[in-house]
């Protein structure tokens, strides 16, 4: 964890990078990148260090305006008519029918009704919870229950687990839009989805002997007409069959050849 000096990639100006509790941030300056504005964010940089080092450092304080503010801000003041989680889930997926396909929307009821808006978060239900109070570490209450819950005795698939807070990413995007939450709790240097490693493969439609026929005709014919996909095929012979790189560049030579 420390803080370090960097030149933007894109431009002549210098900036601050930021590695602390787990969080990523680039800050910018307006200071072109000179051996005298080098020294002076050097300096800067080492107090930040020093400070991340003794627990001390706090972010607004030197970033008043910096990339990550709205993590750390406090809400001011709130509406005078605070949504929840579930009011306005209820005026969302009523305009949701105009932006996606019936399908989605159908999914996405599903998933509100069924698993988000009845989730255990800091001990009441997901839907009674106000968007203004939604925080980072919800959303992991959230994932934990889900990865908690069971099926008969098989747990939730992380993949099903990821759409439906993905359906609440969607909700709270809009939210955003709409003026009803100010803060993006969905931080990718904070929340990660579940590695979904648990997902099955996809179902092959043909048996080995099918997929040896396929390709021995293809490679016999050599039709003009499948001229279009020769490298694809190719790509297939390869994994398939294990080619050799040199006997796939001279097949594939040979194919591009005679169509």
């Amino acid at each position: 964890m420390a803080c370090k000096v960097k030149k933007a990639k894109a431009g002549a100006h210098l900036g601050l990078q930021i590695f602390w509790n787990g969080l990523r941030s680039w800050e910018t300056t307006r200071l072109e990148d000179t051996s005298e504005n080098r020294d002076f964010l050097e300096a800067q940089a080492k107090i930040i260090s020093r400070e991340i080092k003794h627990g001390t450092f706090h972010y607004l304080k030197h970033f008043p305006d910096g990339n990550k503010a709205h993590l750390f801000r406090h809400e001011a003041l709130r509406p005078a008519a605070p949504e929840t989680v579930k009011s306005y889930y209820e005026k969302w997926i009523e305009r949701r029918a105009n932006q996606v396909r019936p399908q989605q929307v159908k999914c996405e009821k599903s998933y509100f009704r069924k698993h988000l808006l009845p989730a255990p978060v800091a001990g009441v239900e997901l839907g009674d919870i106000y968007l203004a109070a939604l925080a980072v570490h919800h959303l992991q209450e959230i994932q934990d229950s889900f990865k908690s819950k069971r099926i008969g005795d098989k747990p939730y698939k992380a993949a099903s687990i990821n759409k439906y807070v993905r359906a609440l990413r969607a909700m709270l995007k809009d939210a955003r839009r709409t003026g009803a939450m100010a803060v993006n709790i969905f931080d990718r240097d904070l929340f990660s989805p579940l590695p979904e490693s648990d997902s099955e493969s996809e179902i092959d439609p043909y048996l080995p002997e099918e997929r040896e026929f396929i390709l021995d005709g293809f490679l016999k014919l050599r039709l003009p007409y499948y001229g279009f996909c020769v490298s694809s095929i190719l790509d297939r012979l390869q994994t398939e069959r294990g080619l050799r790189p040199a006997a796939f560049r001279r097949r594939r030579r040979l194919w591009l050849g005679a169509n």
